[in-house]
């Protein structure tokens, strides 16, 4: 999959109703609370698709919002720099879905973008009924964290496809990922450890903050493990990393287990120009059974976080 860049000169929503520019960003407290983040990438199997997908609306907040299990989820995508260079007639389809979700759940753009005028295609949709391949939908059945995620392909938005197959989660969620929805209460269940009270710099929900910047991410973890007097670590970090940055939890919960606020501190990556903009950090937890008391950072237990975010993703920061 290769990556094309955007011109970063452009206007950022941070909340409704507050427009702050590129140049302004680096002046804003890290605490600020994100809005809409955005996604550009050229997506096989066509090289020569771009997208972006920007300024998301979920239930008529920011790309982060709260659903009832099954309650009609309301939503507001941009689309812009839509294009396949491959033929007049080639196709674009832009779709959306819930990872590790049945999906896709409808697409944002299908349709050739050749059509009158030809060129790059703009503009805005909503699952309100205006936008034929983009259907009212519905929260998932059970609570939960769930990350909204989004390809480009060439091949059509099949209708009949929707809400059939699992929407396999992006390899790559700093471009991929969209939104954020939480269905009941506002916590991560991790085997036996659920993280709730999720903060980044003191602040629920995703913040903005800058390259290089440290950043205090906090929860308060319940861990009532089977093996009460087995040594347990919980590590941190940036999900694509390929290594947690530091350890939660470490230590043997006992007969009573774990009911307490952990915290670690982490630096905001810097990333290659043109992976995406504005650039997108997910923070990641996994929680291992070691004989250890030494924290284990060489890897993730659990696997690359990617593989589910519903388990392994707690946050999202949106750099500069």
């Amino acid at each position: 999959m290769r990556l094309r860049s955007l011109s970063p000169a452009l206007i950022r929503r941070v909340r409704p109703g507050l427009l702050v520019t590129v140049a302004a960003v680096a002046t804003l407290a890290a605490v600020v609370p994100a809005a809409a983040w955005d996604g550009a990438v050229d997506s096989a199997p066509d090289p020569g698709i771009t997208a972006r997908l920007s300024n998301v609306r979920l239930n008529n907040a920011d790309s982060e919002a709260s659903a009832s299990r099954s309650a009609p989820v309301r939503l507001s995508v941009r689309y812009d720099n839509v294009y396949n260079s491959s033929g007049e007639t080639s196709f674009v389809a832009l779709s959306i879905g819930w990872a590790g979700q049945p999906g896709p759940i409808g697409c944002v753009y299908n349709n050739s973008t050749t059509v009158s005028p030809p060129g790059p295609k703009s503009g805005t949709v909503k699952n309100d009924g205006s936008a034929p391949f983009l259907p009212a939908f519905k929260a998932p059945a059970k609570n939960g964290s769930y990350w909204l995620q989004w390809t480009a392909t060439t091949a059509g938005c099949a209708k009949n496809a929707f809400n059939t197959t699992p929407w396999v989660p992006a390899a790559d969620p700093n471009v991929f990922t969209i939104g954020h929805l939480w269905v009941g209460p506002r916590v991560v269940k991790n085997g036996a450890a659920t993280a709730s009270e999720i903060r980044l710099n003191g602040t629920p929900g995703s913040i903005l903050s800058t390259a290089g910047a440290t950043i205090n991410v906090k929860i308060h973890l319940a861990l009532k493990p089977a093996c009460t007097t087995c040594r347990y670590q919980i590590v941190v970090g940036w999900a694509t990393d390929p290594t947690p940055s530091k350890c939660l939890y470490n230590g043997v919960p006992g007969s009573k287990g774990v009911d307490a606020d952990r915290g670690a501190k982490l630096i905001v990556p810097t990333v290659t120009p043109g992976v995406s903009y504005p650039p997108n950090h997910l923070v990641a937890w996994q929680i291992r059974k070691t004989t250890s008391a030494t924290c284990d950072l060489s890897a993730w237990p659990q696997g690359a976080p990617p593989t589910n975010p519903s388990r392994y993703f707690l946050s999202h920061v949106v750099g500069s």
